[in-house]
């Protein structure tokens, strides 16, 4: 029960994933922290967005500047070492709470239009929000709301998909290197299992986005975050 409910979480984290470039992290955190541990949630997501990133990324990197974005992978990347410390010390319960408190969040910040897009010169080389994306990353395995927030300001909504593919695919393998350096990551066979979860996922995902427009993939996407965190808020309150 708990490997299907697993892929039944990475395949919708997935279909979320394909037709935005990001959100996978705030669909699967929620749904695989009401089952597991959050630290096995972390590598099992960490894991699955390695994957997707695998397939995802070399198409992203052919349309979007590559370079561009490493001044922020670079900043996630020390954001993800003080993440993780503090996730070894924190109460498993009140990481959860974490979790469900910042898909919340984000459930509302996607229900709204973006902003006009702000001068490109004027949004720097993303270290602040890297920073900031990398540390939710390593705590709650969602390093999305700062690095979408930037990415959504400084690029229109293909080329800031683009973006967010290449950002999170190499975060993804980060926050592998850094759970396994810190003894919290070990290849199972789950991770096997994610594999056709992804590749079923992004398939459907990719198929959506072009069919839906941008009002409908973030009226569905808020209200898809919403019942993942109230699902695992009211799992973990007592």
């Amino acid at each position: 029960m708990t490997v299907a409910w697993i892929v039944a979480a990475i395949t919708l984290a997935q279909i979320v994933k394909g037709a935005t470039g990001f959100g996978s992290a705030l669909v699967a955190m929620p749904l695989l922290a009401s089952t597991v541990a959050p630290t096995e949630a972390l590598g099992i997501s960490a894991a699955a967005d390695l994957v997707a990133g695998a397939v995802l990324a070399p198409g992203a990197a052919k349309r979007q500047a590559v370079t561009a974005l490493l001044p922020l992978v670079a900043a996630m990347a020390i954001g993800q070492q003080l993440g993780i410390a503090l996730l070894t010390v924190l109460n498993p319960n009140l990481t959860s709470l974490a979790i469900a408190s910042v898909v919340a969040v984000m459930a509302v910040r996607v229900s709204r239009p973006p902003r006009a897009l702000a001068n490109v010169g004027s949004e720097g080389r993303g270290l602040v929000p890297g920073l900031l994306g990398g540390t939710m990353g390593g705590l709650v395995g969602m390093s999305g709301p700062p690095i979408v927030a930037w990415a959504s300001q400084r690029f229109p909504p293909a080329a800031a998909r683009d973006a967010l593919i290449l950002i999170f695919a190499a975060g993804s393998l980060l926050q592998i290197a850094s759970l396994t350096a810190h003894g919290l990551w070990r290849p199972a066979a789950v991770h096997l299992a994610v594999i056709p979860a992804v590749a079923i996922g992004n398939l459907i995902g990719i198929r959506l986005a072009d069919r839906l427009g941008d009002d409908a993939r973030r009226s569905g996407v808020a209200g898809l975050l919403a019942l993942c965190a109230a699902t695992l808020a009211w799992q973990t309150l007592p």
